[in-house]
């Protein structure tokens, strides 16, 4: 894919490209899979966050990593990185990033449903 098709988006479809072959459906489950699959652990780490249990918000941000890798979501690497490994056990610090993550995966969602409304639209 052309590096200027990504410009100024929160994610890199390129990988999922390559993954999907040109085959429109397979790309669609996997666009919906990934939307659901992160709005439903961004809804899980905010319940974990606002009740201080960051020994689950590592655990869930462990898990969103290799579907942040695959949909190219590289500004989040440091984010789920600290978050996993809690190298701050500052509360305010911690929920600065969960703010942050939440932020950048809102805008993935959103940039995804606007390249793709006919997906969400099925």
């Amino acid at each position: 894919m052309d590096t200027n098709e990504n410009a100024g988006k929160p994610y890199d479809l390129t990988s999922i490209f390559a993954i999907t072959e040109d085959n429109p459906g397979f790309l669609a489950k996997l666009i919906l899979v990934f939307s659901d699959n992160i709005s439903n652990d961004i809804l899980l780490i905010n319940e974990a966050a606002k009740a201080g249990r960051w020994d689950e918000v590592g655990q869930l941000a462990h898990k969103m990593k290799p579907s942040l890798k695959h949909f190219g979501v590289t500004s989040l690497v440091d984010v789920i990185a600290d978050l996993e490994h809690q190298t701050s056990a500052d509360p305010q610090y911690l929920n600065l990033l969960v703010n942050e993550l939440n932020s950048v995966l809102n805008d993935v969602l959103r940039g995804l449903r606007n390249e793709f409304p006919e997906v969400f639209n099925m």
